[in-house]
């Protein structure tokens, strides 16, 4: 029976390293951190950050850039992009004469990561710490379920104060909630038992 669960476990540890690989590619931004962004231009003196189309509408920026060489260098503070979404930011670079542009985009979320594989992967890591759990309890393995039960804990906390992905509403501020207190509660059970106190 023991084996049963160390071959699950192990299982379980490739795919979350293997997903974690293949969701690598993905780009997002968490939104309480400043944006590091570098722009290449051959002809230009200088460039400017001037506007950010935003899912509210088009803000204006108009934010320099430093230049080393024919790098020019942004930092977007978090301030301007306060809300969860797709941002695409405008550049325009001139050498006096002629203006050249450019744009990138960022999808800005609470965690930074970006796209249907993380969110698979973020899925997977919650059933399998609610399985984790919930077979410690009904298999009546007081080990499993306090571990299981402490993962749940530390998983509610977390989704508490980063959501999933790229969503923070209320919906995942209940479901942390109810994670980590049943969480705590199946791990105190467990405690209960394994102690004898009851």
């Amino acid at each position: 029976m023991k084996n049963k669960y160390k071959v699950a476990f192990a299982i379980g540890l490739f795919l979350i390293v293997l997903i974690n690989l293949v969701s690598a590619e993905y780009v997002g931004h968490p939104k309480n951190k400043n944006l590091e962004y570098s722009f290449t231009s051959n002809n230009a003196t200088s460039c400017n950050l001037t506007t950010a189309n935003t899912p509210y509408g088009v803000i204006n920026i108009n934010l320099a850039s430093t230049r080393n060489g024919q790098t020019f260098n942004f930092t977007i503070p978090s301030s301007y992009f306060a809300n969860i979404g797709d941002y695409c930011f405008n550049i325009v670079c001139t050498d006096g004469n002629t203006n050249e542009g450019g744009s990138f985009c960022r999808n800005i979320n609470p965690s930074g990561n970006y796209g249907a594989a993380n969110i698979v992967f973020f899925i997977f890591v919650i059933l399998l710490i609610y399985a984790i759990t919930f077979i410690g309890f009904f298999s009546r393995n007081s080990t499993i379920t306090i571990l299981g039960g402490m993962a749940m804990i530390f998983l509610g906390i977390y989704m508490n104060m980063n959501g999933i992905i790229i969503y923070k509403d209320s919906i995942t501020e209940y479901l942390s909630i109810l994670t980590w207190a049943l969480g705590a509660t199946l791990a105190i059970w467990a405690i209960i038992e394994e102690l004898e106190i009851i």
